[in-house]
Protein backbone atom coordinates (compact mmCIF):
# COMPACT_ATOMS: atom_id res chain seq x y z
CA UNK A 1 0.00 0.00 0.00
CA UNK A 2 2.69 1.95 0.72
CA UNK A 3 3.38 2.86 -3.69
CA UNK A 4 -0.12 3.02 -3.55
CA UNK A 5 0.08 5.92 -0.97
CA UNK A 6 3.14 7.45 -2.54
CA UNK A 7 1.55 7.39 -6.26
CA UNK A 8 -1.40 9.43 -5.08
CA UNK A 9 0.55 11.78 -2.46
CA UNK A 10 -1.45 10.35 0.25
CA UNK A 11 -0.48 9.65 3.88
CA UNK A 12 -0.92 6.18 4.76
CA UNK A 13 -3.82 5.73 7.77
CA UNK A 14 -5.30 2.91 10.16
CA UNK A 15 -8.46 2.81 8.18
CA UNK A 16 -11.32 2.00 10.62
CA UNK A 17 -13.70 -0.01 8.51
CA UNK A 18 -10.46 -2.06 7.03
CA UNK A 19 -9.45 -3.16 11.18
CA UNK A 20 -13.23 -4.41 11.63
CA UNK A 21 -12.40 -6.23 8.60
CA UNK A 22 -9.41 -7.58 9.77
CA UNK A 23 -10.88 -7.83 13.21
CA UNK A 24 -13.81 -10.15 12.21
CA UNK A 25 -11.28 -12.24 9.79
CA UNK A 26 -9.15 -12.34 12.83
CA UNK A 27 -11.91 -13.61 15.09
CA UNK A 28 -13.14 -16.59 13.05
CA UNK A 29 -9.77 -17.77 12.37
CA UNK A 30 -9.52 -18.16 16.34
CA UNK A 31 -12.52 -19.91 16.64
CA UNK A 32 -11.68 -22.17 13.95
CA UNK A 33 -7.85 -23.08 13.83
CA UNK A 34 -6.20 -20.33 16.67
CA UNK A 35 -6.84 -19.12 19.47
CA UNK A 36 -4.67 -16.33 19.26
CA UNK A 37 -7.30 -13.57 17.80
CA UNK A 38 -4.75 -10.43 19.20
CA UNK A 39 -4.49 -7.39 17.10
CA UNK A 40 -0.24 -7.96 15.90
CA UNK A 41 1.36 -5.11 14.27
CA UNK A 42 1.35 -7.48 10.65
CA UNK A 43 -2.61 -7.74 11.16
CA UNK A 44 -2.69 -3.93 11.68
CA UNK A 45 -0.65 -3.10 8.79
CA UNK A 46 -3.30 -5.02 6.79
CA UNK A 47 -5.77 -2.38 8.11
CA UNK A 48 -3.42 0.61 6.87
CA UNK A 49 -4.37 1.70 3.24
CA UNK A 50 -3.85 5.59 1.91
CA UNK A 51 -5.84 8.56 3.60
CA UNK A 52 -9.35 8.69 1.94
CA UNK A 53 -9.63 5.19 -0.30
CA UNK A 54 -11.83 2.47 0.95
CA UNK A 55 -11.42 -0.92 1.97
CA UNK A 56 -12.54 -3.96 -0.44
CA UNK A 57 -13.53 -7.03 1.85
CA UNK A 58 -11.75 -9.76 1.17
CA UNK A 59 -14.01 -13.25 0.74
CA UNK A 60 -11.41 -15.92 1.56
CA UNK A 61 -8.62 -13.85 3.52
CA UNK A 62 -7.63 -11.18 5.76
CA UNK A 63 -6.00 -8.06 3.46
CA UNK A 64 -8.91 -6.17 2.16
CA UNK A 65 -8.31 -4.48 -1.29
CA UNK A 66 -8.67 -0.72 -1.52
CA UNK A 67 -10.62 1.19 -3.75
CA UNK A 68 -9.89 4.99 -4.71
CA UNK A 69 -11.60 7.47 -6.90
CA UNK A 70 -9.09 10.01 -8.87
CA UNK A 71 -9.81 12.44 -10.72
CA UNK A 72 -12.88 10.58 -12.63
CA UNK A 73 -10.83 7.22 -12.45
CA UNK A 74 -11.44 4.14 -10.10
CA UNK A 75 -7.86 2.60 -9.01
CA UNK A 76 -8.37 -0.81 -7.22
CA UNK A 77 -5.65 -2.64 -5.56
CA UNK A 78 -5.59 -6.03 -4.62
CA UNK A 79 -3.92 -8.41 -1.97
CA UNK A 80 -0.72 -10.11 -3.52
CA UNK A 81 -2.00 -14.14 -2.45
CA UNK A 82 -3.37 -15.27 -5.62
CA UNK A 83 -6.39 -16.87 -4.62
CA UNK A 84 -7.51 -13.78 -2.54
CA UNK A 85 -6.84 -11.23 -5.32
CA UNK A 86 -9.14 -13.82 -7.48
CA UNK A 87 -12.12 -13.70 -5.45
CA UNK A 88 -11.89 -10.32 -4.71
CA UNK A 89 -11.88 -9.19 -8.80
CA UNK A 90 -14.36 -12.21 -9.31
CA UNK A 91 -16.51 -11.07 -6.32
CA UNK A 92 -16.06 -6.83 -6.40
CA UNK A 93 -13.93 -6.06 -9.48
CA UNK A 94 -15.89 -8.05 -12.03
CA UNK A 95 -19.08 -6.89 -11.46
CA UNK A 96 -17.78 -3.03 -11.92
CA UNK A 97 -16.11 -3.75 -15.35
CA UNK A 98 -19.52 -5.39 -16.54
CA UNK A 99 -21.53 -2.20 -15.07
CA UNK A 100 -18.95 0.23 -16.98
CA UNK A 101 -18.23 -2.22 -20.27
CA UNK A 102 -22.75 -1.22 -19.95
CA UNK A 103 -23.34 -4.68 -21.09
CA UNK A 104 -20.48 -5.20 -23.58
CA UNK A 105 -19.10 -8.40 -23.43
CA UNK A 106 -15.12 -9.66 -25.03
CA UNK A 107 -15.70 -12.78 -26.80
CA UNK A 108 -12.84 -14.91 -28.09
CA UNK A 109 -12.18 -18.05 -30.19
CA UNK A 110 -8.61 -19.35 -31.13
CA UNK A 111 -8.27 -21.88 -34.40
CA UNK A 112 -4.98 -23.83 -34.14
CA UNK A 113 -3.76 -24.62 -38.25
CA UNK A 114 -1.06 -26.22 -39.87
CA UNK A 115 0.82 -26.93 -43.29
CA UNK A 116 0.01 -22.74 -44.25
CA UNK A 117 3.03 -20.23 -43.71
CA UNK A 118 1.54 -17.22 -42.10
CA UNK A 119 3.11 -15.24 -45.02
CA UNK A 120 0.53 -17.45 -47.31
CA UNK A 121 -1.88 -16.42 -44.46
CA UNK A 122 -1.56 -12.78 -44.13
CA UNK A 123 -3.24 -11.38 -47.14
CA UNK A 124 -6.73 -14.13 -46.06
CA UNK A 125 -6.37 -12.85 -42.95
CA UNK A 126 -7.11 -9.43 -44.14
CA UNK A 127 -9.47 -9.96 -46.38
CA UNK A 128 -11.30 -12.18 -43.83
CA UNK A 129 -11.65 -8.94 -41.29
CA UNK A 130 -12.23 -6.69 -44.13
CA UNK A 131 -15.37 -8.57 -44.58
CA UNK A 132 -16.18 -8.45 -40.59
CA UNK A 133 -14.87 -5.20 -39.59
CA UNK A 134 -15.94 -6.01 -36.05
CA UNK A 135 -13.63 -8.64 -35.62
CA UNK A 136 -9.92 -8.48 -34.91
CA UNK A 137 -7.45 -11.50 -36.10
CA UNK A 138 -4.39 -11.78 -34.51
CA UNK A 139 -2.15 -14.47 -35.93
CA UNK A 140 0.62 -16.65 -33.36
CA UNK A 141 3.24 -18.75 -35.36
CA UNK A 142 4.56 -21.83 -33.18
CA UNK A 143 6.19 -23.86 -35.44
CA UNK A 144 9.28 -23.53 -37.80
CA UNK A 145 10.05 -22.49 -41.46
CA UNK A 146 9.10 -26.36 -42.93
CA UNK A 147 7.14 -27.22 -40.06
CA UNK A 148 4.85 -24.48 -39.84
CA UNK A 149 1.58 -23.77 -37.22
CA UNK A 150 -0.06 -20.70 -36.15
CA UNK A 151 -2.82 -20.16 -33.44
CA UNK A 152 -5.17 -17.87 -35.00
CA UNK A 153 -6.52 -15.95 -32.38
CA UNK A 154 -10.38 -14.12 -33.27
CA UNK A 155 -11.80 -11.54 -31.05
CA UNK A 156 -14.62 -9.05 -30.83
CA UNK A 157 -16.83 -6.97 -28.49
CA UNK A 158 -20.85 -6.60 -28.14
CA UNK A 159 -23.62 -6.81 -26.18
CA UNK A 160 -25.29 -10.26 -26.49
CA UNK A 161 -28.44 -9.29 -28.47
CA UNK A 162 -25.91 -8.25 -31.35
CA UNK A 163 -24.69 -11.51 -31.58
CA UNK A 164 -20.89 -11.57 -31.09
CA UNK A 165 -20.56 -15.02 -30.76
CA UNK A 166 -22.00 -15.46 -34.37
CA UNK A 167 -19.91 -12.71 -35.60
CA UNK A 168 -16.43 -14.51 -34.47
CA UNK A 169 -18.32 -17.57 -36.16
CA UNK A 170 -18.78 -16.30 -39.66
CA UNK A 171 -15.32 -15.19 -39.46
CA UNK A 172 -13.60 -17.91 -38.48
CA UNK A 173 -15.89 -20.14 -40.75
CA UNK A 174 -14.70 -18.36 -43.75
CA UNK A 175 -11.02 -17.88 -43.22
CA UNK A 176 -10.75 -21.67 -41.80
CA UNK A 177 -12.53 -22.46 -45.51
CA UNK A 178 -9.59 -20.13 -47.13
CA UNK A 179 -6.80 -22.15 -45.41
CA UNK A 180 -8.18 -25.50 -46.82
CA UNK A 181 -8.64 -24.38 -49.90
CA UNK A 182 -4.84 -23.09 -50.07
CA UNK A 183 -3.57 -26.59 -48.31
CA UNK A 184 -3.34 -26.26 -44.87
CA UNK A 185 -4.97 -27.78 -42.24
CA UNK A 186 -7.32 -27.47 -39.29
CA UNK A 187 -6.07 -29.26 -36.09
CA UNK A 188 -8.30 -27.69 -33.51
CA UNK A 189 -11.01 -25.05 -32.91
CA UNK A 190 -12.38 -23.24 -29.54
Amino acid sequence: MRGVAMALDRSLVIDEEALCMVKEKCAKYSLSVHPESELSAPRVKMATIPQGTTPIANPIGTAPGVRVDVDGVVLISLPGVPAEMEAIFDVYVAPLLREAAGGVVFYQKSVFVSQIMESVLAPLIDEVMAANPLVYIKSHPQGKDNEPRLELHFSTTGKPCEKPQERLDKASDALVTFIINSGGKVNVCY
